[in-house]
């Protein structure tokens, strides 16, 4: 573990508008003579790796945070966002996200539900933290010796590259806090020690997750997806038991996480000559991958078990039924151009992602194809050239052009060739 100054690390980490927000941070506390605290993530990555890892900066205040966030955000120019019910204050500044949080007390009424928040010291405010390594603070003002406040032993557990939860309902209080304490390990390389693992395998086997909304599911799952190391992260979870909670079986071998790695290489790489209007949802596309050998009807709980409405929801629902019709067509021996865009047209961006990670090389030739050739091609002519020719407004019109499209996206014809090829299709219809 790094064991400079953490002052001084994060001062030379962060950024010049981070260090500026800091110090009009420690300005306005001074101001309002509130002592302040650099919280949370920035502290364990500072003492792992003497650099904070994130562009958020949480702060916790012993006062009023609502108050100071007023005072900053009318220092910078913007305004504040107030949760009066959890006694916070947001400030959003480009890239950078403030979080000013008065020092709290919090009580669940019910488990997953959300907690029920009244003043507090510092020390209750980190006693509500989900791991130890999160539950460390530094203190920005009053001025003084560094003082890192780590009440729990975070410290040590970092050093001993653990995560440790901070009670033993805590993941009754928070099922959340199992996907984030999977993604977090993951990705600083931290473990589970046997308690907390134990009391994580426990909370999932007795339903800790049931009374949890979709939404905050949902969101914690994206989150996980979208890491980096979302294979460790979700194979950890696995090992608990989790991933029933998504409706995916409880036994999972070594060939079951191929489909998952074959999305990642491609997110990794990204879509060939893709425009941006595709850009898919990579945690939807590696969700797709985790459960494709599921029947609908097993999506179809996924779906409503997270929360998903629209086009998320129904590409999720029916993506494995859509994809295999689009397979089946590319790898036809007798298949056009045409019959391909027909295809590939109507698929979501997710889709696409699911067929040409997994698809066979003929599949991967046409969707690149496809990509980079295919979907952007259009016709030269349009209906004024075809009225400007005597042909009157009528629905054989827009028949005629789509037919002298797929024409093209076949090769019978050139750029060229169309108008002489839409006339002779109208006449033929006029005929």
């Amino acid at each position: 573990m790094v064991e400079l100054s953490l002052a001084a690390s994060l001062e030379e980490s962060a950024s010049p508008e981070q260090n500026r927000y800091l110090d009009v941070c420690q300005a306005a506390a001074a101001q309002l003579e509130m002592p302040l605290y650099l919280v949370g993530g920035a502290i364990r990555d500072l003492l792992l790796t003497g650099k904070t890892l994130d562009l958020d900066i949480d702060l916790v205040v012993e006062g009023d945070a609502l108050a100071l966030g007023e005072v900053v955000a009318q220092e910078l120019g913007v305004r504040p966002r107030a949760h009066r019910r959890f006694l916070t204050a947001e400030i959003e500044l480009g890239d950078t996200h403030i979080d000013l949080v008065t020092a709290r007390r919090e009580r669940y009424d019910e488990p997953a539900s959300l907690p029920r928040v009244e003043p507090g010291e510092l020390e209750d405010d980190l006693a509500r933290r989900d791991f130890t390594v999160n539950a460390m603070a530094l203190r920005l003002w009053p001025p003084g010796d560094e003082q890192v406040v780590d009440p729990w032993g975070g410290r040590e557990d970092l050093a001993k590259r653990r995560l440790r939860v901070l009670y033993d309902r805590s993941f009754f209080d928070d099922p959340t806090r199992i996907l984030r304490g999977a993604r977090i390990g993951a990705r600083l390389n931290l473990e589970f020690d046997t308690r907390t693992a134990n009391l994580a395998a426990e909370a999932i086997a007795v339903g800790a997750f049931d009374p949890l909304s979709g939404t905050r599911l949902r969101h914690e799952l994206i989150l996980l997806l979208e890491d980096e190391q979302v294979e460790l992260s979700l194979k950890r979870l696995a090992e608990l038991g989790f991933l029933p909670v998504l409706n995916l079986p409880r036994k999972w071998t070594e060939s079951d996480w191929t489909p998952l790695r074959s999305v990642l290489k491609l997110r990794e790489k990204g879509l060939p000559g893709a425009a941006d209007d595709l850009e898919p949802h990579w945690w939807l596309a590696l969700l797709m991958s985790l459960c494709a050998r599921d029947p609908r009807s097993e999506r179809e709980q996924l779906a409503r078990r997270l929360d998903l409405d629209g086009e998320l929801r129904r590409t999720l629902v029916d993506f494995a039924e859509r994809t295999e019709r689009a397979v089946a067509v590319m790898e036809a021996p007798d298949a056009t151009p045409h019959e391909v865009c027909v295809m590939l047209d109507a698929l979501a961006p997710e889709e696409l992602v699911v067929v040409m990670a997994t698809g066979s090389d003929e599949v991967i030739r046409w969707v690149d194809r496809w990509l980079t050739e295919l979907r952007d091609l259009r016709l030269a002519i349009d209906g004024d050239d075809l009225r400007a020719v005597g042909f009157a407004e009528s629905p054989q019109l827009g028949r005629a052009l789509e037919e002298t499209l797929t024409a093209r996206q076949n090769g019978s014809i050139d750029v060229s060739q169309e108008l002489e090829f839409a006339v002779e299709t109208m006449r033929k219809e006029s005929e």
